[in-house]
């Protein structure tokens, strides 16, 4: 689902991420341009600020290729007079329908009079999204099912004592009833406890798909075997797929819709640990891949969501080969 914001020059965006999203393109406002340079700048965990593109004249608008996560504290600023417009979508499937990022970021005003209106915005932003999930609704239904609980035993209690001689003539043919089938399920329960012997058996065949390391200290378990094609080097292969962090199982990316992510398996063109955890798995089946940080994106890692030497865990869904 599209959002876009307008980052005017003088004023800091900033934000802790609760609906994920993507920033694919900033363009410059020509109306409101001069001749100098107009940088667009990022602050990432409060720790460092990152030059993510300069705009001009010349140069009226860049491709971005961003992903922020939930949790993920950020602020969004220019350097120059001039205006610059970014734009993107919405990831992941909870995110309301309407919702942009302008309602999504909070500006830093000095004003602490405005600060606080601002809060009180964002406590109608979120008090409309809680229509959707569980919370509101989660706390009011026990109460109601508690009362139900209460109120059907008492009519009960009252009606048992006027049925009581008839009850107790019911519950002396049921009681002798009940005896005579007494030895005939002694005389099946052996035959009942042989299939047991047969779950127990078959309990032990699940253990074959054992995790496996590779060189290169790749790791892949294979969560289901699929049953189609086998995909090997040179083949398209097209996947969904999520991966986290190994340290905080935070997850930084997902693709889970559609034809799914295409790419030539043993070409380069993703990361190692996939070239090499991807081949050999079937259509259908999904794999469990930790890449350590050599396969992946190394020592510098992928700013600002993928730490310095991190290990990464995939969870890979074959979906088809070309």
């Amino acid at each position: 689902m599209f959002w876009g914001l307008i980052v005017e020059p003088g004023r800091k965006y900033s934000q802790t991420v609760e609906n994920s999203f993507h920033i694919s393109k900033a363009t410059v406002d020509l109306s409101s341009v001069t001749d100098e340079d107009i940088t667009l700048l990022l602050d990432y965990e409060g720790q460092q600020e990152y030059i993510l593109c300069h705009l001009n004249k010349s140069i009226k608008q860049e491709s971005l290729d961003l992903n922020f996560q939930a949790g993920d504290v950020i602020s969004l600023f220019t350097q120059g007079k001039g205006s610059i417009h970014l734009s993107g979508y919405l990831l992941g499937e909870d995110e309301d329908d309407d919702m942009t990022l302008g309602e999504m970021m909070e500006e830093e005003d000095e004003d602490e009079d405005e600060e606080c209106e601002e809060e009180e915005e964002e406590e109608v932003v979120e008090a409309k999204g809680n229509k959707r999930p569980m919370p509101v609704n989660g706390q009011a239904m026990p109460q109601k099912k508690k009362k139900m609980e209460v109120d059907a035993p008492a009519p009960a209690e009252e009606k048992e004592p006027t049925k009581s001689k008839n009850q107790k003539k019911k519950e002396r043919k049921q009681q002798q009833k009940a005896q005579a089938p007494a030895p005939a399920e002694e005389v099946k329960s052996p035959v009942a406890a042989a299939p047991a012997k047969k779950n127990n058996a078959e309990s032990k065949t699940p253990a074959e798909p054992a995790t496996k390391k590779l060189a290169g200290g790749l790791i892949i378990e294979d969560i289901k075997v699929g049953t189609g094609l086998t995909a090997a080097s040179g083949q398209k292969v097209a996947v969904y797929y999520e991966g986290r962090l190994q340290k905080n199982n935070k997850k930084f990316d997902q693709s889970k819709k559609g034809p799914g992510f295409k790419f030539n398996l043993g070409a380069g063109e993703v990361i190692k640990g996939w070239d090499v955890g991807v081949a050999g798995m079937k259509i259908g089946g999904k794999r469990k891949i930790t890449v350590p940080a050599h396969m992946g994106y190394g020592k510098g890692g992928s700013p600002p969501v993928i730490p310095p030497n991190s290990t990464l865990i995939f969870e890979v869904e074959l979906k088809g080969i070309n």
